[in-house]
């Protein structure tokens, strides 16, 4: 039975990155010109020597090379190009990891949790508890006196 494994938005977004990034790899490929073992080959005997690719890499924690032939120089070029595509997406993960963390739980407290604050009246304008009216100050009777046309009769208070 096949399993439908749930995918973050972040995953989802990566994993499409990633897939055509194929093949990939980490290190350098280097030109060189070396002498061949041919005893009496023209070219060595000119001093240009033979055009080839080393593909240097570390293998635990040794730098490594390797003599790359020809056919392999340019599959290894793009591999290597992807292999830094690839360490980018990576260093791009962290931000995009915690905006998703953050998305999914909001901030109780701080910056965050203050992005929506409650519209509070300026303090120079009146505040009725029983209906919740708000009126300028000079539509505001003197503090302590009753508004007038008001059903529960409450006092004005200002801010």
């Amino acid at each position: 039975m096949k399993h439908k494994i749930n995918l973050s938005s972040v995953q989802q977004d990566f994993l499409e990155k990633l897939l055509p990034l194929w093949p990939a790899l980490k290190g350098s490929l280097a030109q060189v010109h070396k002498p061949c073992i041919r005893p009496n080959c023209p070219t060595c005997a000119s001093g240009r020597k033979h055009p080839n690719y080393l593909l240097a890499f570390t293998h635990k924690g040794k730098r490594r090379s390797l003599y790359v032939p020809l056919a392999m120089v340019q599959i290894l070029k793009r591999a290597l190009a992807n292999g830094r595509r690839i360490e980018q997406l990576l260093y791009d993960m962290g931000p995009a990891l915690l905006r998703e963390y953050r998305r999914k739980h909001p901030a109780k407290t701080g910056p965050a949790a203050q992005l929506n604050p409650k519209k509070r009246p300026p303090k120079s304008y009146w505040h009725c508890p029983g209906t919740g009216a708000v009126g300028r100050p000079g539509e505001c009777p003197s503090p302590g006196t009753a508004i007038p046309n008001h059903h529960l009769m409450v006092e004005c208070t200002t801010r």
